[in-house]
C-alpha cells in the first residue's frame, strides 16, 4: 500500500507540465480568484488527490498470532496502548516572484504549491503522524491565507482572508497573526527573495512566536542581501535554521527534511549519513544541532 501511495504521488508530479498562462491573474478583495485552465486544474486535482492519499496512509501493524498449541500457551499480556498520534502545524509563506516559474501568474502558483504539499505530506504519510499546514503567499501585491488543513490545499481556491498593499512583503503582518492563534504552531517555513518589512519590528514578533515555540525556517534564493540578512536572523532568533538556496527549486528538495525533524526521533536524524544534496546537507547539519521539537 505504501509503495502504492508513493507511486501516485510521483506519477501525479511527472504531469506537471506546466503550460503558458495569460498575464495577469491579479486577486482582488473585491473579485474572485480568476478561473485556472481546465488542463492546469485537472493537474492540481490530480496531484492533491495523490498527496491526500499519502497523508491517509498508516503503516499497517503486524498481526497477533496465537500459538497454536493449547499446552504451551500462556496467558497473553495486557495490550500495549498504542502510542499517541503526534500532530504537528506548519505554516508555510512564500513570495509569489520565486516558486521556480517562468512568470507570476496565479495558475502556476497554485500548481507548484500543490507540487510542494505532495512532497511535504507524502513523507508525513510515511512517519505515521499528522501534519496540519496554513500557506500564506506573497502574490500580485496581496497577503492571502488559506484556512488550516489536515490535507493538501489548492491556494487558488482556498484562500479565505486576504490583504492587499502596494506590491511589498508583510512577514510582521502575517507573523502576528501566527502568533495570534489559539493552538502553538510548530514551524514557520519562509522561502523568498525579498523582504520589505522593518526589520527590527519583524524581529520582535519573530522572538515572541519563538517564547511559544515556534521555530522559524528560512529558505533564502537570490542576490538581495538585504533579505537574505533578514532571513538569517529571523531563522537565529527563533531558534531554527537558515540555509541559502542554491536554486528556486531545490526548496522542493528541502521540504520533506522539516517534516522528518519534525516526527521522527532527533537520534535517527542525526545518525543519518551525509546526503549529497547541498542543500539538503546544509538543512540537516543545522537540524542536528537543534534540540528536538517542544511536545504538546
Amino acid at each position: 500500500m505504501k509503495s502504492d501511495v508513493r507511486t501516485r504521488v510521483r506519477e501525479a508530479l511527472g504531469t506537471l507540465q506546466i503550460e503558458d498562462a495569460p498575464a495577469g491573474g491579479a486577486l482582488v478583495a473585491a473579485k474572485s480568484s480568476p478561473p485556472a485552465k481546465l488542463a492546469d486544474k485537472a493537474k492540481i486535482n490530480e496531484v492533491l488527490n495523490a498527496a491526500r492519499a499519502a497523508a491517509a496512509y498508516r503503516p499497517p501493524q503486524p498481526p497477533n498470532i496465537a500459538r497454536a498449541s493449547a499446552a504451551s500457551r500462556r496467558p497473553e499480556p495486557e495490550p500495549r496502548p498504542e502510542p499517541q498520534q503526534v500532530t504537528r502545524r506548519v505554516e508555510i509563506m512564500v513570495t509569489g516572484a520565486v516558486v521556480g516559474l517562468v512568470r507570476d501568474t496565479l495558475t502556476e502558483l497554485r500548481v507548484t504549491l500543490a507540487e510542494l504539499q505532495a512532497h511535504l505530506f507524502c513523507r508525513a504519510g510515511e512517519t505515521g503522524g499528522r501534519l496540519e499546514t496554513r500557506l500564506t503567499v506573497f502574490f500580485d501585491g496581496c497577503r492571502h491565507s488559506t484556512p488550516w488543513g489536515a490535507s493538501p490545499i489548492d491556494v487558488g481556491a482556498a484562500t479565505t482572508r486576504w490583504h492587499c498593499f502596494e506590491g511589498e512583503s508583510r512577514f510582521a503582518e502575517a507573523f502576528a497573526h501566527t502568533g495570534n492563534e489559539a493552538e502553538r504552531v510548530d514551524a514557520v517555513i519562509i522561502y523568498g527573495n525579498r523582504f520589505d518589512d522593518h526589520l527590527y519590528q519583524t524581529l520582535a514578533i519573530a522572538e515572541r512566536l519563538a517564547k511559544k515555540g515556534t521555530r522559524i525556517f528560512a529558505f533564502h534564493t537570490g542576490r538581495d542581501r538585504h533579505s537574505r540578512r533578514a532571513y538569517e536572523q529571523l531563522a537565529g532568533l527563533s531558534g531554527g535554521v537558515f540555509v541559502e538556496l542554491s536554486s528556486e527549486r531545490a526548496f522542493a528538495r528541502v521540504l520533506p527534511v522539516i517534516t522528518d525533524y519534525l516526527f521522527r526521533p532527533v537520534e535517527a536524524l542525526r545518525a543519518a549519513p551525509a546526503a549529497k544534496d547541498r542543500d539538503v546537507r546544509a538543512l540537516v547539519e543545522g537540524l542536528k544541532l537543534l534540540p528536538p521539537p517542544v511536545s504538546k
